[in-house]
């Protein structure tokens, strides 16, 4: 009894200390969200105004819409799960803004469960619970992690919910596991497709995992669990989807459409070879974000991305890694052949395989530490100078790596002025279109569409940069875009300019954009400037 009672107390206080770490885990970004929990940079990824959108209009019962667009179309370009939860916090809290702290608490609560799910996949390769741990303490230290579980996106629960499936699906693999693990991979699966269209990745674990095996059962539970949704969406994208010609309309309600009118197969090489050097630098740049972008940082991204590579390589010839394997192939095949949008870093699409890369890069520092401590004890001089060279450049790029999140960090903290200055002074645009225009007018939203709508309650649309001139760096056709903008409301009825000057000039083409489009905003005899609010401001159209 006694023996029990000591093993009962043992296992409570491992219990206690794991609790007590993984909060430790968890402070900084859970200080940062509380700090930044009215949601200040709302608008700042543009999607994320979208789905809260969309969550509002499904909590209103009025379908799952765009409300901000003139047309209300149907949203057919973003599955319905995340808006789902989203307007769970609408239908308690209806006000805005003042739900966001809510909205916060729901989008940062996919953090520890990001970890805990990383932490079993680690325990699952074989890592040992010190590894573990310290893999998990890199997570929680990634300021990409963060970034995104501080914001209404969906690349955390979509990860959660990749990570769901890949464990379920291993699991159901096993000789001995019941049928129906893999049916619970396959919902898994199902839930992580309506987060996100790429989840359809997925559906191959069937094909590549199970059918190989002889598994055929678990395949078709797989498949039962996961193909009734993705037939269901389908059928409802379908039987709902605008049928439209509209460049700018298509650029909110369909991305496949929408991506095969900005490019031809002519250019399919360039899309590859674009994607696939900034998918080689982002596997690296998971790790570092706030490095310098010149070549010294793109080197150091770039080895930091073959590190990962080769671990990958070593698990999978240890472990098998195993479906793992099948999602990272699928996924970035798929983000190499489609556009990804202006100022939409590939680390973004990445972040799903943040966990894997973290357990890829470990093992091959693992590996290099281990080479260079034998050769450290070397006899030869050679060996001992290497070894030594080794150790130094592990601990640099670990000093770099820790050193480049905690400066974002910190630069983020000095940022939240600023941030919520802009806020306000967009919030001050909004209002004064809301409380001194017609209840039918309508708005050209340089900034956020979503957001201004939700501010003002006035429709409207946004003008974006075509990704075909990004991939092209065609600056001359960002800068005639701009120069159409009297043009562009006028051919759909605008009424009013918001816009927003930067307080930092940008080089980028969004930023060359942006500055024409303000030039030409105050040398337009059509527009008349009606309202300012510090850089933010409203202009009218006087000619109909």
């Amino acid at each position: 009894m006694q023996a029990g009672e000591q093993t009962k107390t043992r296992r409570q206080r491992r219990w206690l200390i794991a609790a007590a770490a993984l909060a430790a885990l968890l402070w900084p970004s859970a200080d940062l969200a509380w700090h930044l929990r009215d949601l200040p940079h709302l608008g700042m990824h543009w999607d994320d105004t979208i789905y809260w959108l969309c969550g509002k209009s499904l909590a209103e019962g009025r379908g799952y819409r765009i409300l901000s667009l003139p047309e209300e179309p149907c949203q057919t370009k973003y599955p319905p799960l995340f808006p789902a939860m989203l307007s769970l916090i609408w239908r308690l809290h209806p006000e805005f803004p003042t739900n966001l702290p809510w909205a916060m608490l729901l989008a940062w609560s996919m953090l520890p469960l990001n970890l805990l799910l990383a932490a079993r996949l680690f325990r699952e390769w074989g890592f040992r619970p010190v590894e573990t741990w310290g893999l998990c303490a890199l997570l929680a230290l990634n300021f990409y992690l963060i970034l995104y579980s501080i914001s209404l996106m969906t690349e955390v629960a979509f990860a959660n919910l990749v990570l769901t499936a890949l464990l379920l699906a291993m699991r159901g693999a096993r000789p001995t596991a019941a049928p129906w693990w893999a049916g619970l991979a396959g919902l898994a699966s199902a839930m992580a497709f309506l987060t996100r269209s790429s989840g359809i990745v997925l559906l191959g674990l069937a094909v590549v995992l199970f059918w190989p095996r002889r598994q055929r059962r678990q395949a078709v539970w797989f498949c039962l669990g996961m193909l009734p949704t993705v037939a269901g969406w389908t059928w409802w994208v379908k039987t709902h989807q605008v049928v439209t010609s509209d460049y700018n309309l298509l650029y909110y309600v369909d991305y496949v459409r929408f991506h095969l009118l900005s490019f031809t197969w002519r250019d399919v090489p360039v899309l590859v070879w674009r994607n696939l050097g900034s998918i080689l630098t982002a596997l690296g740049g998971m790790h570092l974000l706030g490095i310098s972008t010149q070549w010294h940082g793109v080197g150091f991204r770039i080895l930091l991305s073959a590190a990962t590579i080769g671990g990958w390589v070593t698990l999978m010839r240890r472990v098998g890694m195993f479906p793992v394997g099948w999602f990272l192939i699928g996924h970035i095949g798929a983000l190499t052949l489609f556009h990804v949008l202006p100022g939409d870093p590939h680390e973004r699409h990445l972040l799903p395989l943040l966990a894997p890369a973290s357990a890829g890069l470990w093992v091959a520092a693992r590996g290099t530490l281990r080479v260079a401590l034998r050769w450290l004890r070397g006899a030869a001089l050679t060996q001992t100078v290497v070894g030594a060279l080794l150790l130094a450049g592990l601990g640099c790029l670990l000093w770099v790596g820790l050193l480049s999140n905690v400066a974002v960090a910190s630069h983020s903290r000095r940022m939240l002025p600023e941030s919520r200055r802009d806020r306000d002074e967009f919030r001050a645009a909004a209002y004064w279109i809301r409380d001194h225009t017609p209840a039918d007018s309508r708005v050209l939203w340089a900034y956020s569409d979503a957001m201004g709508y939700l501010l003002s309650q006035r429709k409207g649309r946004s003008m974006f940069v075509p990704p075909r001139l990004h991939y092209y760096d065609d600056r001359e056709g960002a800068l005639r875009l701009s120069e159409s903008a009297v043009d562009f409301m006028r051919r759909y009825g605008l009424t009013y300019l918001v816009l927003r000057l930067p307080r930092t000039p940008s080089a980028t083409l969004d930023g060359v954009a942006m500055l024409r489009l303000c030039a030409v905003a105050e040398q337009a005899p059509e527009l008349r400037l009606a309202f300012q609010a510090g850089t933010t401001s409203v202009y009218v159209r006087t000619s109909h």
